[in-house]
This record gives C-alpha cells, sequence and structure tokens, in this order.
C-alpha cells in the first residue's frame, strides 16, 4: 500500500510538473506573439499614416521578445535583418561632421580590446571631434587627441611618396617569404596566403618586433578576428574561450612590443625621429601616435589596446579605430584571398590578369638580384586587376558603418534625433540590382568585367552605391596603401607561382564539394573570409 500511495504521489507531481510547464510555455509563446502583433500592427499604421516631412522619428520594425527587439535577429542573420530596412547613404555622408564616431569606438576599447576604464574616461574627456572645428569646447586635459590621432594618419599614410615606400617594403617583405616558402605544395589557397602576407603586412605597418615577442602571433590575430563580432556582442569568457585567450595573448603581445620600442628608440637623435620607418615602431604612424597617446596621459595598458587594434585593423579605422571600414589587416588579406579565388577559378581570366600584371614587372635593381620588383603606380592603373578588385569589394565586404548623431538629422523625410545611433549596411547597397545588375550578370553573381568601360577605363560609380572604406570626413586614411598592398599581393603570386586546382575543402581541411560563397547569416564586420579554400598544388615558375 505504501508503495502504491508514492506511484500515485509521483504521477501526481508529474501531473502538476507537466500543467505548469504547460502553461508557462503558453505563457511564454502569448508574450511573444502578443509583442510580435502589436509591434507589426504600429509599424503598418505608421507607414500607413506616412510620418514623413512631419519631423516624426522612422517607425521600429516588428520584433517578437520585449526589451531585446530586434537584436537577436540581427546577430542570426544580419544580412537577412539588413532587407527589412532602407537607408540613405548619401545623406549620412554629406552630413558626416554632424555624426560621431568616437564613442562607439571607446565601447569597443574597453569591452572587447582590454582597455583601462581609467583610459577610457581620458579618451571621453574630448568631445571636440575629429574634424578640423571643434564641435564643442570641452577636451581632456591633453587638448584635441581624436584630431591629432586623424592628423597623424593623413600625414603618415596619405601622399604618393609615402604610399610608394610602404608599397615597396611590402613587395620586399612578401616577395622574400614567398622565395622561402617550400615548392612545390600541396595547400588551401587562402591559408597559404594569409600566413605569408599577414607576416609582410605586420612589418611594414609596425616593424618585426611584436612578431619576435610572439611567434604565434598570426594564429591569435585571425582566431580572435574570426571571434570579434561574438565578442563585441558581450559573449561571457567560459562560451568564448578561444576568442578571448588570442585577445589576451595578442594584448600582453603588444604590450612587451611597445615596451621594447620605447626603450630602443634612439630618442635624441634627430634624424631617426623624421624616418618613415625604423626597426623599434615600425611606420612612423605609430611612434607618433605612441608619443600623442602618452602625452595625454594614456597608460601603457591603454596604448596596448589602441595600438593592438591598429595592428587588427589599421583602417577599420577611420581616425583611429573605426572598426569596420576599410582595413589593412584583417581586410586586405580576405580580399586578396577573395581575388585569387575567383582568378584562379577561371583558367582564361588567370591567364589575361597574369599576361597583364607581368607589364608592370621592373627589371632587377643589379645583376643576380632575383627578387621581384613592381611599379606602384602602373600596378594600381591594371583595369582588368582593378576592376576585380572592385567587384570582389562590392561583393565580400560588408561593411556596417556606425555612428552616434550629434543633432538631429533628416533622411528621406524622416527626423533621426541626437543621440541615436546609425547603421548604415554596405550590403544593401553593393548588392542593389538597380545600381549593379547588367544581362547576364545580377548583383549577386561576381564578375570580372563589372567594373570596365569601353576602352578598358574602369567605370566611375556614385558614393552611395559603393563604399568599402567607408566615406565623408571619416573614409579610412589608409585605404591608399591598403589597395596596393593587396593588388601587390595578387601580382606576386601570379607572377612567382603556377596554380594546379585539386578541389575545395572547408576551414579544417576537409574535403569540401562547393568552393567559397557569401551567406546571408555570416557575421556582418568587415569583408567576410571565405567559407572554403581552393585546395591547390603550388609550383615555382
Amino acid at each position: 500500500m505504501v508503495l502504491n500511495a508514492l506511484c500515485r504521489s509521483a504521477i501526481l507531481l508529474d501531473n502538476a510538473v507537466f500543467a505548469y510547464s504547460s502553461a508557462a510555455l503558453v505563457i511564454f509563446l502569448s508574450i511573444l506573439t502578443s509583442t510580435f502583433l502589436f509591434t507589426s500592427l504600429r509599424f503598418r499604421l505608421k507607414c500607413l499614416g506616412d510620418m514623413r516631412l512631419e519631423g516624426k522619428e522612422p517607425p521600429t520594425l516588428p520584433y517578437w521578445i520585449p526589451f531585446i527587439g530586434s537584436s537577436l535577429g540581427m546577430m542570426r542573420n544580419p544580412h537577412g535583418f539588413y532587407k527589412s530596412a532602407m537607408f540613405n547613404v548619401q545623406t549620412i555622408f554629406r552630413n558626416s561632421r554632424d555624426l560621431a564616431f568616437e564613442w562607439f569606438n571607446i565601447r569597443v576599447l574597453q569591452s572587447v580590446l582590454g582597455m583601462p576604464l581609467e583610459d577610457a574616461r581620458k579618451l571621453e574627456d574630448d568631445r571636440s571631434g575629429s574634424a578640423a572645428v571643434p564641435l564643442s569646447e570641452g577636451t581632456g586635459d591633453g587638448g584635441r587627441i581624436w584630431r591629432r590621432l586623424l592628423d597623424i594618419f593623413h600625414t603618415t599614410l596619405s601622399g604618393n611618396r609615402i604610399v610608394a615606400s610602404m608599397t615597396d617594403r611590402f613587395v620586399g617583405e612578401f616577395g622574400r617569404r614567398l622565395d622561402d616558402a617550400p615548392a612545390p605544395i600541396l595547400t588551401p589557397l587562402y591559408r597559404f596566403l594569409w600566413q605569408h602576407m599577414f607576416d609582410s603586412s605586420t612589418v611594414t605597418l609596425v616593424g618585426p618586433r611584436v612578431l619576435e615577442e610572439h611567434p604565434t602571433f598570426a594564429q591569435d590575430f585571425w582566431d580572435f578576428d574570426e571571434r570579434f563580432i561574438t565578442l563585441l556582442y558581450g559573449t561571457p569568457r567560459f562560451l568564448c574561450r578561444r576568442g578571448w585567450g588570442a585577445r589576451d595573448r595578442c594584448l600582453a603581445a603588444t604590450r612587451r612590443y611597445l615596451k621594447r620600442a620605447w626603450e630602443g628608440f634612439e630618442w635624441e637623435d634627430e634624424g631617426k625621429k623624421g624616418l618613415d620607418w625604423e626597426v623599434n615602431f615600425g611606420n612612423r604612424a605609430l611612434r607618433l601616435r605612441e608619443q600623442a597617446l602618452a602625452e595625454y596621459g594614456i597608460s601603457l595598458d591603454g596604448r596596448a589596446s589602441l595600438e593592438f587594434g591598429m595592428i587588427w585593423a589599421l583602417a577599420k579605422i577611420a581616425p583611429i579605430l573605426t572598426w569596420q571600414e576599410g582595413s589593412i589587416n584583417s581586410n586586405a588579406i580576405p580580399v586578396a584571398g577573395w581575388m585569387l579565388i575567383e582568378i584562379l577559378q577561371d583558367p582564361d581570366l588567370h591567364q589575361r590578369v597574369r599576361a597583364e600584371v607581368m607589364t608592370v614587372v621592373l627589371a632587377p635593381e643589379s645583376e643576380g638580384d632575383s627578387a621581384a620588383r613592381l611599379d606602384p603606380g602602373k600596378l594600381a592603373d591594371l583595369p582588368l586587376l582593378k576592376s576585380i578588385y572592385m567587384e570582389c569589394l562590392r561583393l565580400y565586404a560588408s561593411i556596417p558603418l556606425t555612428r552616434m548623431l550629434r543633432t538631429n538629422m533628416d533622411v528621406d523625410g524622416y527626423t533621426l534625433r541626437a543621440g541615436n545611433f546609425i547603421l548604415a549596411p554596405s550590403y544593401l547597397a553593393h548588392y542593389n540590382e538597380d545600381a549593379w545588375s547588367t544581362p547576364g550578370h545580377p548583383a549577386h553573381t561576381f564578375w570580372a568585367e563589372r567594373f570596365l568601360r569601353k576602352g578598358n577605363e574602369t567605370t566611375k560609380v556614385a558614393s552611395g552605391d559603393f563604399f568599402p572604406y567607408g566615406g565623408g570626413l571619416f573614409a579610412c586614411p589608409g585605404r591608399h596603401f591598403a589597395k596596393q598592398e593587396l593588388l601587390a599581393a595578387v601580382a606576386l603570386m601570379l607572377i612567382k607561382f603556377d596554380f594546379e586546382f585539386i578541389g575545395y575543402v572547408d576551414r579544417s581541411g576537409n574535403s569540401s564539394t562547393r568552393g567559397p560563397k557569401f551567406m546571408e547569416h555570416y557575421e556582418s564586420g568587415g569583408v567576410v573570409q571565405p567559407d572554403r579554400d581552393l585546395l591547390v598544388r603550388i609550383h615555382r615558375v
């Protein structure tokens, strides 16, 4: 009898648990459904009422979960989410002086790159912005640090002489690494490229010290880069140990590198101060940044956060770190990879591009010198190579321009209020069929000649239809070198090696039935990295 009683009690308990669980599920689903119905009705009514030209804000998109809104939808499928909204990016570019990027960058520096709170607050003290005319009188104790950093980038990364000098150094570094690479070799193409291109680019920008301090810096860099958006969403450390661990190791290496650079540079030597590049800091941009930030009162830990950000995305970057716009390491290398992937999948295109590239190869400087040299001015003007470069930027660069409104702004008849954020994704403009579709070549497909006009001239496009490097006041100042660097990398790969296509592999090296392609659910944080690779046998020419 006791056993029967226990069984009946268990059954009653199970029924009660089931009833409570069912009731909770019904309540939960009711909340989700009612939220979606309410927000959908509100959205439709505002659209039907046409609130434009009345100083009203645009309607809020429908969502399912209270308080969270559309955040989950954007995280799960950012490009699908973008299709639910439209924007006028030319208005944003025209009013770039009324937009702020500094607040967002400081939040990224704190939440993702580990900047100490005290340093972040010092950067927040300068509210004057980056424009020549201050937006407010509020500046930190060290003056207009944001404007000073922008000026440093423009004076050290722009101009024909500077870009040519940086390109020559990169070509020398990358060429030596390719010459030392084993061949013939069976390897995934993109992995082979980024292993050699990353080290060459890093030495060109910041010198060799950071790689000496941390020999596995490249692998940690890519582990961090692949998980940047995940970290930006605030994912706890225990759910993304690999991403946070890679971030920590890169920051520690950057701190050691900066300490060593400060100790090794001869600050009293006036001749050294004028060098465009030297072994301690690398490019003069970083040395001048370090001086400016130290004078402003930023600690070594805070500067390590900033400089690792520069190494990671030197011009994801507008003035200091505008995270998704353009880039030199984490965007330039994927663009070069996509270019090679598209070129090598088409044998006829491969032969045409290689023949074009051979026209800019310079004669050796001396007898017995086997180092490849390229004419950087002519390289950038090769019409077919340039068209492929622009087409890969159009297809594979998903740049969410993020700005905070300093003042009210009218866009398409709506009023966007000061203090709100604007997200202007390049994906919508770059995949716009009205702007890009040509008979036989829809906007979502790769077409090497899309940017060519008659006579092999490059097609000019409107800024609102194509902005892989941002736009307006905060367009990436490093874009000219980034372009030269990745064009040179593609050219050197094509003139030094022959490639035998074997098949496709995934990122783990396992055989795949398809090649790389862009998917809507991929993260929107720069140039999308290839999700597949070309397995090739590389032979030296």
